[in-house]
């Protein structure tokens, strides 16, 4: 997916909500857009936030508007996103490699 890909899937995301009393939130986005394409999305929620600031460097206040340059383009620079996908049986996790980031960067929140 390139950026202006990216823009679009937010505008089409934060329209489906014009006129509803919710809100197009980061967490329900950027989820789809994991699930969909694993290989190059995270989804961001409150568990993740703090851990994948401080490895990505970015301050842990994210928006639609800001994942793609604080998330995405850290990732698209990283030695690990730009190995050749291997042969075998690391295939399946080569390819959700960063939706991984998720399950290693998340720590429970106390309500």
């Amino acid at each position: 997916m390139t950026k202006p890909q990216f823009d679009a899937y937010v505008m089409a995301f934060t329209d489906a909500f014009t006129g509803s009393a919710h809100t197009a939130r980061l967490g329900p986005a950027t989820r789809l857009l994991a699930m969909k394409r694993p290989d190059m999305f995270v989804c961001v929620n409150a568990g993740n936030t703090i851990g994948l600031a401080e490895a990505l460097s970015f301050a842990p206040t994210l928006s639609l508007d800001s994942y793609w340059e604080r998330v995405i383009e850290p990732i698209q620079q990283a030695p690990w996103f730009n190995e050749p996908r291997p042969t075998g049986r690391d295939m399946e996790l080569w390819d959700a490699r960063v939706a991984m980031l998720d399950a290693i960067y998340y720590s429970p929140t106390s309500k």
